[in-house]
């Protein structure tokens, strides 16, 4: 009997340790991301999930695309909170399909070349970036598209839209300011004029394996 209450006691204080951690864990996180959204940081998390744990509307709008690969399914915290992201390939792009907290979708992203971009916008884009950096190193260029969900299940089809609408261009980049060379992320119209340029805090990781 003895051994039973002294080991439900070292329970007991381990679990208020662990308690004493996690709230640690989400004070430094407040006063971290408040400082982050204050300095032009952009901080992201992403972790892997199953299907099941999607919202459902982000399961049903994925469903009825025939897509063939595998599709990778993930939960991300950032600055703007949380969120739900969609990850394959379909007809010759990688697709990364973004819905709010609630399964409503956001955005769809679709990998592309820099060196594929329209020369003008290009070198717009390259010329603004070089203003601010000694050097730079593309290491990742994304078309963004935010629209109705009739005409982003369009553009996922290859099919045109029924009328003309915009994008961005998201870009993940290696700069060098000074002896400082770090990762960023600008973003720009679709001709290449500078929306925002933030500081990556976490690396990158790309998933691009399907």
């Amino acid at each position: 009997m003895g051994t039973r209450q002294s080991g439900t006691t070292v329970f007991e204080e381990y679990k208020k340790v662990i308690l004493k951690m996690k709230k640690f864990y989400l004070l430094f996180m407040v006063v971290f991301l408040t400082a982050s959204a204050n300095a032009q940081y952009k901080v992201e998390k992403e972790l892997s999930i199953k299907k099941e744990s999607a919202p459902q509307p982000m399961q049903a709008f994925i469903d009825v695309h025939p897509f063939h690969k595998r599709i990778r399914w993930y939960k991300e915290l950032s600055l703007k909170g949380l969120s739900y992201e969609a990850k394959t390939s379909y007809k010759n792009f990688f697709y990364s399909i973004e819905f709010d907290s609630t399964g409503i979708l956001q955005d769809l992203e679709r990998i592309v070349l820099f060196k594929n971009i329209e020369d003008s916008t290009r070198k717009k884009i390259e010329d603004e970036l070089s203003k601010e950096f000694k050097k730079i190193k593309i290491k990742k260029v994304q078309e963004q598209f935010e629209d109705n969900d009739e005409k982003l299940h369009q553009l996922i089809e290859g099919k045109r839209p029924t009328s003309d609408f915009d994008f961005k261009y998201e870009i993940v980049f290696r700069g060098k300011k000074g002896k400082e060379t770090k990762y960023y992320e600008v973003l720009t119209t679709s001709t290449g004029t500078m929306i925002a340029i933030s500081e990556i805090k976490n690396r990158p990781i790309y998933n691009l394996e399907f």
